[in-house]
């Protein structure tokens, strides 16, 4: 599965990147493709099974054809911003508002209508005819993942809420100088069609295709209450042309008038810094990302290791059960567990409404799931008692002010498999945040993320 969402990620990029070459140049697209190929965020969200992963590809694509400019290719652009938010996550509707604009604009009324209800139906018909088939009934999930956030008592808040700069911190961790140089678009494109009006035309497409979707979006999600890394992840490839296109500015903006001299002396220093500074900014962005992704891996690791042991150490041929007590929200996936041995949640502090397994005994979801409730409501079915697992996967805190009552009753427990974890409270926000050689391993807390095997089962 992630094979094939990786494979069409990259289809997509490479449209993308194609496009901004065409469009702006082969230095924003060769940049471009650097800051999308050395970005962490990318790393993990260009193969996630997720809705947003799905409208961040798809809105990729309708940029690439927007960009285009051809009549045929703003019409792909259209259908491509109606699958992201049709069959994907309707928020991101937001990000093609520029599009639709523009076309209006430059096609007419008339045009982006027909085009769009075209595109509606045929982003609707198959999925009211699957869903359909699978519900029995007629369901539009991008009709009630609106009215469940919009209108809602509770909706996504009741998941929890962080303060406007949770994507300004996030970001800079996913796209470091990328980000940056993003931010910086609106200063750089205002001081181009000030101090080099000959340059408008190219200013005004930076602002049209890059930063006013991204900027766009960026306030939009700062603004909701509840926010997650992912629902930043459709206009991350935004992020990097928008990135691109400020490094190319501020060369141009910058390096040109600095120099002074004969001609052919401004040529020549005006060659050597345009060719040195952008590798010097890739090989700095790249020592960041890799950093990134490094301490990614080596601190939070474990939480995925625990399974690959699992699968491959466990006798999977006798039924056993694997349980997991306030480490549920790391479990990665069904897929990494072999076919006899399940996994159960026990009660463990958290209060909220844990993931149900799929019943397939009816074949279909048109009998409603009577443990389920729209307001993240602790639900008790979920839980298996402590006694019943053969193991348990925990990350051990001998820090934690007031352990879980069900800890008392694991103390005997063998522990089969352990690892160091990242302590992430008590270690330093550079090292934790960035793997640094030598320093990151002394600077740093960790803890035990451990299998424990129940003695009596």
């Amino acid at each position: 599965v992630r094979v094939g969402i990786g494979t069409f990620f990259a289809l997509a990029g490479s449209m993308f990147v194609a496009s901004a070459s065409c469009r702006f140049g082969r230095s924003v697209g060769d940049s471009t493709l650097v800051a999308l190929f050395l970005s962490p965020g990318l790393f993990n969200a260009g193969t996630a099974f997720l809705p947003s992963t799905f409208a961040m590809t798809t809105l990729m694509l309708g940029a690439s054809q927007w960009m285009d400019g051809s009549p045929a290719a703003d019409a792909r652009a259209v259908t491509a911003v109606a699958a992201a938010a049709l069959i994907g996550w309707p928020f991101c509707a937001l990000i093609g508002l520029p599009i639709a604009l523009d076309l209006i604009w430059k096609r007419g009324l008339g045009w982006f209508a027909a085009v769009s209800v075209a595109s509606f139906l045929v982003c609707m018909v198959p999925s009211v005819v699957v869903d359909g088939w699978y519900y029995r009934t007629l369901v539009l999930p991008a009709l009630n993942i609106l009215r469940y956030n919009v209108t809602a008592s509770g909706g996504a808040q009741l998941y929890g809420v962080e303060p406007w700069s949770y994507y300004f911190k996030n970001l800079f961790l996913n796209f470091n100088l990328s980000f940056l140089a993003a931010l910086s678009a609106p200063l750089l494109i205002g001081a181009q069609l000030v101090f080099q009006k000959q340059n408008r035309s190219s200013a005004l497409a930076s602002l049209k295709f890059g930063a006013a979707p991204f900027f766009l979006w960026l306030v939009f999600m700062s603004a909701v209450p509840h926010k997650e890394e992912r629902f930043m992840a459709p206009a991350y490839p935004l992020i990097c042309l928008t990135a691109a296109l400020s490094f190319n500015t501020a060369i141009n903006l910058v390096v040109t008038p600095a120099i002074s001299g004969p001609k052919q002396q401004k040529l020549c220093l005006r060659s050597v810094v345009a060719r040195t500074l952008p590798w010097i900014s890739f090989a700095a962005l790249a020592v960041l990302s890799i950093s990134r992704v490094t301490a990614q891996i080596k601190f939070y690791g474990p939480a995925l290791d625990v399974y690959q042991h699992i699968s491959s150490s466990l006798d999977a041929t006798h039924p056993a059960t694997i349980c997991l007590g306030k480490e549920w929200y790391r479990f990665h996936s069904h897929w990494l567990i072999p076919g006899n041995l399940s996994v159960e949640f026990i009660q463990a502090g958290f209060d909220g409404q844990l993931p149900a397994k799929f019943k397939n005994t009816t074949g279909s979801w048109a009998v409603p799931e009577a443990s389920m409730n729209d307001m993240n409501r602790e639900e008790p079915s979920r839980y298996l008692p402590l006694s019943e697992c053969n193991y348990l996967v925990d990350l051990e805190d001998p820090g934690q002010p007031s352990p879980e009552p069900w800890t008392k009753h694991a103390q005997h427990w063998k522990t089969v498999w352990s690892r160091p974890y990242l302590d992430a409270a008590n270690s330093p926000s550079l090292t934790r945040a960035f793997y640094i050689p030598y320093v990151s391993s002394r600077s740093n807390k960790f803890n035990s993320y451990v299998l424990k095997q129940n003695p009596d089962l």
